[in-house]
């Protein structure tokens, strides 16, 4: 599994060694030299091998931009397609967790879960597509609760 790894860490104005770095991203010292054969710049050819933090920061940016799914509104991610995708047959789930709303509903291609989280101006786009009455459903145990339950027009696929 792919790790997210934190940049908060690594300084723009200073220069790291191997280990240092590997250090300031919380990975090992092998990742960093298989970094900079995928095409992380070091200072210079010499030993020890200097990296700037600031061409350690653009790097690991441009690679998480790189793997970041952008979603179109109505779209949720399916985890188990690894890809964007519409709920089946239009229907969908809002669920509020805590002050978090998460839109839910069944992937129109493989049938597992698919969600994604939303703010209350983006949950009013998809209620924009809303057909038919709106359910609201009765809380769950724990701080999950179901607010909102009902079938999107025209977006079944």
């Amino acid at each position: 599994m792919v790790k997210r790894i934190r940049t908060t860490h690594i300084r723009a104005n200073r220069s790291y060694d191997v280990v240092e770095a590997a250090r300031a991203c919380g990975v090992t010292h092998w990742t960093i030299r298989n970094w900079i054969k995928a095409g992380l710049v070091p200072l210079d050819g010499q030993r020890p091998t200097l990296i700037a933090g600031e061409t350690l920061k653009t790097f690991l940016d441009q690679r998480q931009e790189k793997r970041r799914t952008r979603l179109a509104t109505g779209q949720l991610y399916c985890t188990c397609c690894k890809s964007p995708t519409f709920a089946r047959g239009g229907e969908i789930e809002v669920k509020k967790y805590g002050n978090r709303l998460a839109v839910q509903g069944l992937c129109a291609r493989c049938e597992t879960l698919s969600s994604r989280f939303v703010s209350a101006a983006q949950l009013t786009d998809f209620l924009k597509n809303a057909s038919g009455p709106l359910l609201t459903a009765e809380s769950t145990k724990g701080t999950e609760e179901t607010i909102l339950q009902f079938p999107l027009q025209g977006r079944t696929t």
